[in-house]
Order: structure tokens, then sequence, then C-alpha cells
């Protein structure tokens, strides 16, 4: 994966959306894509979680630095703790495209947290 290696101008808006400039497979041509990361990252107790939405309604002090997401999200009994995650683990570049792509073997796993391959199993997700 690793989009940042072949995107620039990389921004994050307040509402989620992923903006890029990202190259084209040619090497030659480049397109602006965005990707709305509400669709596919949430808010779990204070940590980043592909298993919830919207991560957005749940957080402050949003910031993207190079490829790395930070913000303080909003815990269940509603304190706030710090939180990051690497887009370059589940964000590619599909010939100048963003295309979010969840995967085990990326480290993307580390945002499950404690949760087991067979808890996940049993549980359907």
């Amino acid at each position: 994966m690793g989009f940042s290696r072949s995107s620039s101008s990389l921004s994050l808006s307040l509402d989620g959306i992923l903006k890029a400039t990202c190259s084209r497979m040619d090497g030659l041509s480049l397109n602006e894509s965005s990707i709305n990361l509400n669709l596919y990252l949430g808010n779990s107790n204070g940590r980043f979680s592909f298993y919830d939405h919207n991560f957005t309604k749940t957080v402050k002090d949003v910031c993207l630095k190079g490829s790395k997401l930070h913000a303080l999200l909003r815990t269940v009994d509603g304190k706030w703790e710090p939180a990051s995650f690497d887009l370059n683990s589940s964000t590619a570049n599909a010939d100048g495209e963003l295309e979010m792509c969840v995967s085990f073997s990326s480290g993307a796993v580390d945002l499950l947290h404690g949760e087991t391959l067979a808890e996940i199993i049993r549980s359907g997700s």
C-alpha cells in the first residue's frame, strides 16, 4: 500500500475527507483524489477502529502529519485519549485514486487493540 510514496499535497478536512494529488501508473500524469475516512474509520472507546464509522463525530484536535492521522478520541466515560494511525497501512493509490484496503497483514491490525483473530472470526466481523 503506502499511498504517500506516490502522492503529494496530502490534506485532511475537518469532516474527515483525505485529499491528495496521486500519480497515475504511467508515471507522468497526476490526479486529484479524495476519500471520506468516516466511511471506514470509527472510534472504539478512544481508539481508531475499522469496526465503527464516523470517527469525526467523537474526536477533537484532528491533524494529519505526513501520512499519520492524529487526534484526541473520546472514550465511553467522556475522557479524551490521544491516538494516531498511519494511513499508509490501509490506504492505497490505485492508478491515481485513493482506496481504503483493510488488511490484517498491513499493520492495520494494530487498530484492534487486544482483539485476537479468533475473537474477530467468532463475532463475524
